[in-house]
């Protein structure tokens, strides 16, 4: 949200157009703007090809060896 919104807020809250409950929620920053999973599950390696997949303990102690080797 930018300055100039915010500025609009405190004044409606101000001249009591606006509750703060609702000045509140509507500075509170919203959950779609949060990304859903943390960066570093976007950094995990990729697995190695064969013809069998891996379980997920393999997988574990795959990634783990690849990112402290």
């Amino acid at each position: 949200m930018d300055a100039i919104n915010r500025e609009l807020i405190f004044r409606r809250v101000a001249e009591g157009e606006l509750s703060v409950d609702a000045a509140m929620a509507l500075l509170a920053p919203s959950k779609a703007a949060e990304p859903s999973e943390p960066a570093v599950r976007s950094r995990q390696p990729v697995e190695p090809d064969g013809p069998f997949p891996l379980s997920v303990a393999q997988r574990a102690v795959w990634s783990y060896h690849e990112l402290h080797p």
